[in-house]
């Protein structure tokens, strides 16, 4: 009897320990919304606009890459499809709406301190589907250097 409760202590405490580090990853990345955001500082400051120019395009073609709070509809959509429901991404030509050309989208999560962008639907690039690209992030969150995988751009500049 003495170990259950040991146990029932010990798995209220891992519980409990999983529950604030759940709670400060949704606040670090899911604002109240991106006005909020957009002034914000500190954890909430990854929900927004980034821009980059493809080094490969000789056109200077630029790149947008947004994170998208929870809310957002296209967040709801891939909750739905997926299952899994939070912040979301999406990464398309700039100025071009995305019902015309609608890019990539999927999860887009933090891991230890790197933003992790799960490429779940990409309509001209079928090979990046599933694939997950890792991103550094600077101090002040305002430019992201890719780590790991080959979908998406190498570097992003954060956008107000």
């Amino acid at each position: 009897m003495g170990g259950r409760r040991v146990w029932l202590i010990a798995g209220a405490a891992v519980v409990a320990v999983l529950a604030i580090g759940a709670l400060a990853r949704a606040a670090w990345l899911e604002p109240a919304g991106e006005q909020a955001a957009a002034g914000a500082s500190g954890s909430a400051g990854m929900v927004g606009r980034y821009l980059t120019i493809a080094g490969d395009n000789r056109e200077g073609l630029v790149f947008e890459l947004r994170v998208r709070v929870p809310e957002d509809p296209i967040c709801k959509n891939i909750a739905r499809a997926t299952g899994l429901a939070g912040t979301c991404f999406t990464l398309g030509k700039k100025d071009v709406p995305l019902d015309v050309d609608p890019g990539a989208r999927g999860e887009a999560t933090m891991v230890d301190g790197q933003l992790q962008l799960k490429m779940t639907l990409v309509p001209y690039g079928k090979e990046c589907e599933g694939s997950v690209t890792l991103y550094a992030v600077d101090q002040p969150q305002t430019e992201l250097t890719r780590l790991t995988g080959t979908c998406g751009d190498k570097r992003y500049i954060r956008q107000r």
